[in-house]
């Protein structure tokens, strides 16, 4: 084998060498990159599991997953003027605080059946 052959042959493995390096850095950085969504995304689902906070608003519909009480009941409420507080941020739009919701409730809370008429 001539000493150009073999120059040859040691610079075609040391490129094979380097991508292989240059393949396992960019693994172990795809890898660093999706543990870190993987944090992101537990993060969402247990602040979800955990509910809303005191301050968070909320639609109707989004009451309704919560209380089990439909979207009409809050619609109805609004138009009755009985209601917890809400935003009105459009005609179509109105979001609620959690905890005005959560309030509003608890002044609903009642001991036993001679005090079932809601008070306002």
């Amino acid at each position: 084998m001539t000493l150009e052959k073999l120059k040859e042959l040691i610079n075609a493995k040391h490129q094979v060498l380097l991508t292989e390096r240059d393949a396992m850095d960019a693994v172990y950085t795809l890898l660093g990159f999706f543990e870190t969504l993987l944090e992101i995304e537990k993060d969402k689902v247990s602040k979800m599991a955990e509910g809303p906070g005191l301050n968070d608003y909320l639609t109707s519909k989004d009451l309704e997953k919560l209380t089990t009480l439909k979207v009409r009941f809050w619609e109805a409420r609004r138009i009755s003027g009985d209601s917890p507080p809400y935003i009105c941020i459009s005609k179509r739009a109105v979001r609620y605080r959690w905890g005005d919701i959560l309030e509003w409730l608890e002044k609903r809370k009642i001991n036993n059946t001679a005090q079932s008429t809601v008070q306002k």
